[in-house]
């Protein structure tokens, strides 16, 4: 009885004991434990490569980035620069500040007087030294201030109104521009002689009236005045008052 059940229990002959491992087992569980640290160590490696090689291709990126943009902030930079040559190039000179204000127009004066804004009257005659003196007044009557210049017209008249002498100018007299306001007055002395001259005895008859035209106008006003015919007339420049 004892003898059967040692029987059942006991392993057959050359095969291994019970919970042991086969013949061969361990040097294949070997390997594969060590083909499976190879391929993690290879996987390790390729991941590593991988990140390696990602992070490389990302600088690549960002340093092409960074290149570019250092591209366009140049080509920007010239663009401007190109911009205000071309500016310094084609835009018009300009006129200094202090040449405007040189330039500025100036203001103009009264004009000349017409013969329409005067009105002209004789004062009275003044005799001294072998002259007689008529002095002639111009008043402005208008209400806007003119200027008079030079001499006025001069003509000697008869008694029937033929003109007889015209009168000459009296140089030795100065010439001025004379500004009239309304209701001012500026004058010219029409002068004669009252003494014969060379071997005559005696003067013709005098003049009965003089013509006179304002300086730069030919309108004429005749005025009556008797003034001795011995040496023709004169008349001086127009002068103030």
């Amino acid at each position: 009885m004892n003898t059967s059940r040692s029987a059942r229990t006991s392993s057959p002959i050359g095969a291994p004991p019970i919970g042991a491992a086969p013949i061969g087992a361990a040097p294949i569980g070997a390997a594969l434990i060590a083909a499976g640290a190879i391929c993690l160590a290879l996987a390790g490696c390729s991941l590593q490569g991988s990140a390696n090689v990602a992070g490389k291709t990302s600088g690549t990126a960002k340093s092409a980035s960074s290149d570019a943009a250092t591209t366009s902030d140049s080509a920007g930079s010239g663009a401007s620069t190109s911009d205000a040559s071309g500016s310094d190039a084609t835009s018009p000179s300009t006129p200094a500040t202090s040449s405007t204000a040189n330039h500025a127009p100036t203001k103009a004066g009264p004009a000349a007087c017409k013969a329409t804004q005067l009105k002209i009257t004789s004062g009275g005659p003044d005799a001294g030294a072998g002259q007689v003196y008529l002095p002639v007044v111009f008043t402005n009557i208008s209400a806007a201030t003119c200027t008079l210049t030079g001499y006025p017209g001069v003509a000697g008249l008869n008694a029937a109104g033929h003109q007889i002498v015209q009168a000459g100018r009296d140089t030795t007299s100065k010439v001025v521009a004379i500004t009239l306001k309304p209701g001012k007055k500026a004058s010219a002395a029409i002068h004669a002689a009252n003494v014969p001259s060379g071997t005559a005895t005696s003067c013709p008859p005098s003049y009965a009236a003089v013509l006179v035209t304002p300086p730069n106008t030919t309108t004429s006003t005749k005025l009556v005045a008797l003034l001795p015919s011995c040496g023709g007339l004169q008349v001086n420049a127009v002068n103030l008052g």
